[in-house]
């Protein structure tokens, strides 16, 4: 009987203690919280008690025993696939978010983060698909894999101008997201990033950024505008596949843009028939800068706003498709004391003079006597090739170029 009325006793105090301590982790307003081991005045949120509970506003610190613990991290996996979370503040004092850490909260709508959290890990917030906004803190330093992936109602975001990392399809599939600033601070942008935003419609990659990863805008159906910095070297394989309604591609240093390595015709932004605008002015005609002695491959690719392009008597490479799909181009002229080509005869067209074959036509082109154009041929080559590649879209995992 004595031991029975114990019993009792002890189940009340559980029940109307609102911290408890087992194995070394501390229940407190019901979350379960792990000291931890590297810092033991700290603690992380490992695990809800209280899984039916709609809000949460998670503590900066908790007291057990007349001791403070400061929170610092929330878990992975805490809230994952929690249908009933709709809310959560995230307090000051937490700088990590760990993967999947609310993941597939289908009701969860509002998130506020505090102003210390640096890292959002892998698919922290992948598949909620009532989340309209979240702020992210200009603390923010990495962004990693899929962490808004599928966050289907998210129409706004801000990226801080600190972060470093935004890695693969962070934001794959955010179908209402709407424009987006990457900031120079990122220094490359991962791959698939921003596939099938199909709502995104304005993008500007400010200075500092270097690389644009494989499939990054891949499927944006309503990107209209893009704005690229100077410091792109490199553009991944099909960044821009199925941006069909690309109309206005922006830059504002023509040999930074000339320079650029793209993948394939796909990562050119202007490969579904885009006009290209320097310092705000549509280029019609294109004079290769003084500085530029190579045209990589694939630079105009789809440029149809180009109605004449001269080369300058300093270019010494000219790769393959630099000029290819520009429908309204009608006038080539190459500089006299050109060693590498010539435009002899008012041809309209570019011709390695070494060899006497056309690299570059247009609708104007008359083939002079003795010159051979094996565009054609190495045209219905690459088509080929591309159409093999495009048949294997969905093969497996893509890299990054």
């Amino acid at each position: 009987m004595k031991n029975i009325l114990c019993g009792k006793i002890i189940a009340l105090l559980l029940l109307f203690c609102s911290t408890i301590v087992c194995s070394q982790n501390i229940l407190v307003d019901g979350l379960w919280y792990a000291v931890n081991k590297d810092n033991p005045a700290t603690v992380s949120a490992i695990k809800v008690k209280d899984k039916k509970r709609a809000a949460f506003d998670i503590p900066s610190f908790i007291t057990y025993k007349e001791k403070t613990y400061r929170v610092v991290k929330i878990e992975k996996e805490l809230f994952w696939k929690n249908e009933f979370l709709q809310s959560v503040k995230i307090p000051n004092s937490v700088t990590s978010i760990g993967s999947c850490a609310f993941a597939v909260c289908g009701n969860l709508k509002e998130v506020i983060l505090g102003d210390s959290v640096k890292y959002i890990s892998s698919s922290a917030f992948s598949s909620c698909p009532n989340l309209e906004q979240i702020a992210l803190p200009e603390s923010v330093v990495e962004i990693m894999d899929n962490a808004f992936y599928d966050c289907s109602s998210l129409a706004h975001i801000t990226i801080p101008s600190g972060v470093t990392t935004i890695s693969f399809g962070a934001f794959s599939h955010c179908s209402k997201l709407k424009s987006v600033v990457v900031p120079g601070s990122v220094r490359s942008l991962g791959a698939h990033a921003f596939n099938n935003c199909t709502s995104l419609n304005n993008v500007v990659i400010e200075d500092g950024v270097t690389a644009i990863g494989a499939g990054a805008f891949q499927s944006c159906l309503s990107l209209r505008k893009i704005t690229i910095g100077s410091s792109v070297k490199k553009i991944g394989d099909r960044a821009f596949l199925n941006c069909i309604a690309m109309a206005q591609v922006h830059i504002s240093d023509l040999a930074a843009w000339c320079n650029i390595y793209f993948h394939n015709p796909v990562s050119n932004p202007m490969n579904s028939g885009a006009g290209l605008y320097l310092n705000g002015t549509l280029l019609t005609d294109l004079v290769v800068p003084k500085n530029v002695a190579e045209l990589q491959n694939h630079s105009f690719y789809g440029c149809e706003s180009l109605k004449s392009v001269s080369v300058g008597a300093n270019v010494t490479k000219i790769a393959y498709g630099a000029f290819e799909k520009c429908t309204a181009l009608e006038k080539i002229v190459v500089a006299p004391g050109n060693k590498v080509y010539d435009s002899r005869n008012n041809c309209n067209a570019i011709i390695e003079t070494a060899k006497n074959v056309i690299v570059c036509d247009c609708k104007e082109t008359l083939i002079p006597l003795g010159v051979r154009n094996e565009n054609e041929a190495e045209k219905a080559e690459r088509k080929r090739a591309e159409a093999i590649r495009r048949g294997h879209l969905d093969s497996g995992l893509e890299f990054l170029f």
